[in-house]
């Protein structure tokens, strides 16, 4: 008679896996309340620069005309966009023949005037960074970036609009993204009302904007993927869920010469893109006057998870999720980037490829860490680089009109390392980890005494996580291998805000 088996000794336990946040489905869009207070339109300037970037404004129903006339006297397009409309009346709907949309010119958009002249840069068809001598140190470099067209566009805009916004009848993003919040006690914004299932518990609409601009070496559809992914990173980072993504298309009148042609370039990336990150497509229109643009739609369902990306508290910890670099990129994410552009008057270079497998799993992470409650900011390292980023999360706005709350921070990036698995050749140049526009990166700042939790979660969770800095004083210092650079926040501001008054 054989002996009965023993039973193997039980091993370690492994740690408790914290909760991924839920994709949503059909069913949870049920609950969308569709009674905003705001009507969400999408506004660009008409100015000299090329692929002007888009902006998002939510202007009251009753004074929306009077908002609309003001952006038209200062040359600026815009449209509306009905982000309820779009998730619901639209969830099912499929990448059609054709992005164009029926209706009048006259009633869907408004554009003041021609498109100016683009700008000319110098380009050249390869690019090697040993090529690149500077000539300036990295604390005019950033002065440079920060002060730039494009990047202070967002500021300049805001100013434009600041006498509007004073009056209450309009609301400019200070981030990257709009929150639509839902209102039982409001008319709707257009149409009958429609059944929900709890007026006590609303669901925010969420909103993100990013142009496709220069692809800069990369296929349209590349750039189809890299643009799509920016405008879902910066809704994860707002604490919204995505469901939608549109293509606003841009007619034979803008930069483009054929929209229809360039949708069907642009197609397999918005396919692509979408199947990996499980959100509907929703068809599109033209933007007469402005390149291919993507409108990212997304719900918040819990107004606890609403995050911005400003420093809120002195001896916060920053935490930087991602892989600092793409280290098999040659160039070092500098490749087509703003720093190119603006110090070095290139507009040249491939650009990083977005990974949308790893970027689905570091927008999932987030999301989770976002959930969990422990997360104070967030912000993704995309245009302008690590620096450009860190700057702006540090001018945050105070309440108050014109008044910015300024709040410093310490980084050493010497703790960033490639991976043990990725051999390394090359030496990491000082521009590239200040400047460099790698893709799936975000920033994150936490309670010091959650961030040991934070990197445990996200090692469980499969992404990489290393504390890089702290929250706190009156300048941005930034320790590298190469050097340790220091700005004083007061004279960035004034820069930027001189910047934005030209």
């Amino acid at each position: 008679m054989s002996a009965p088996a023993i039973p193997p000794e039980p091993g370690p336990q492994p740690a408790p896996t914290p909760p991924v946040a839920p994709m949503p489905t059909l069913d949870t869009l049920d609950c969308l309340v569709p009674y905003p207070k705001y009507t969400v339109m999408l506004a660009w300037p008409i100015s000299p620069q090329p692929d002007p970037p888009p902006h998002l404004v939510l202007a009251t129903r009753d004074t929306k005309r009077e908002v609309q006339e003001f952006l038209s006297a200062q040359a600026v397009a815009w449209t509306e966009i009905d982000p309820i409309n779009a998730i619901q009346c639209s969830a099912n709907a499929q990448l059609s023949a054709s992005p164009h949309s029926p209706g009048s010119s006259d009633e869907r958009i408004t554009h003041p005037c021609q498109n100016a002249e683009s700008a000319t840069l110098e380009t050249e068809p390869c690019l090697q960074l040993d090529s690149l001598q500077n000539s300036i140190d990295a604390t005019a470099m950033l002065e440079s970036l920060i002060t730039s067209t494009r990047i202070a566009s967002r500021e300049r805009f805001r100013q434009c609009c600041q006498t509007l916004e004073d009056q209450g009848f309009l609301r400019t993003p200070r981030a990257d993204v709009v929150i639509l919040q839902t209102s039982p006690d409001s008319a709707p914004l257009s149409g009958a009302p429609q059944n929900f299932t709890s007026a006590n518990q609303p669901t925010d609409i969420a909103v993100a904007t990013v142009s496709l601009g220069d692809p800069c070496g990369l296929s349209p559809c590349e750039s189809t993927k890299t643009a799509v992914t920016n405008a879902l990173r910066r809704l994860v980072c707002s604490g919204a869920t995505p469901t939608h993504i549109q293509f606003l298309a841009a007619t034979p009148a803008s930069s483009m010469s054929d929209s229809s042609g360039s949708h069907r370039e642009n197609a397999p990336g918005l396919t692509d893109t979408s199947f990996h990150f499980k959100i509907q497509l929703v068809t599109g229109f033209d933007l007469p006057h402005q390149p291919d643009s993507f409108l990212a739609f997304g719900i918040v369902e819990e107004s606890q998870h609403m995050t911005t990306p400003w420093f809120k508290d002195e001896g916060d910890a920053i935490v930087l999720i991602g892989h600092p670099i793409d280290w098999e990129d040659p160039l070092q994410g500098l490749g087509g980037s703003s720093w190119l552009r603006v110090i070095h008057q290139l507009r040249t270079g491939r650009r990083s490829l977005c990974n949308l497998i790893e970027a689905r799993c570091l927008h999932e992470a987030v999301r989770s860490l976002i959930y969990g409650g422990a997360v104070k900011s967030a912000c993704g390292c995309d245009e302008g680089g690590l620096a450009v980023r860190v700057a702006e999360c540090c001018m945050g706005p105070s309440g108050e009109p014109n008044t910015p709350r300024l709040l410093g921070a310490e980084l050493d990036l010497t703790v960033l390392s490639p991976d043990n698995h990725t051999p390394v050749t090359t030496t990491i140049c000082k521009e590239a980890w200040l400047f460099g526009e790698s893709q799936n990166r975000i920033l994150i700042t936490t309670n010091p005494l959650d961030a040991g939790k934070i990197l445990a979660q996200a090692k469980i969770l499969g992404v990489p996580a290393v504390l890089i800095g702290r929250v706190g004083g009156t300048q941005l210092r930034i320790k590298s291998s190469q050097s340790e650079d220091s700005w004083d926040l007061h004279r960035l501001y004034n820069l930027r805000r001189e910047a934005a008054t030209r």
